[in-house]
């Protein structure tokens, strides 16, 4: 955030760091992932800022 470069915060109430590794079947894990692979692929495809 600090250097300019878009961020998005997500906070996962009930979720602790790396969460998804330990539990990657849980439906909490499943949204999880689902949501921050949507902004990556999001993220990869857009145009070039500048």
């Amino acid at each position: 955030m600090e250097a300019d470069v878009p961020v998005t915060v997500r906070h996962v109430p009930g979720a602790w760091h790396l969460f998804e590794a330990y539990a990657p079947e849980s439906e909490l894990a499943r949204a999880t992932t689902a949501h921050w692979l949507a902004d990556l692929r999001e993220a990869l495809s857009a145009p070039e800022r500048g």
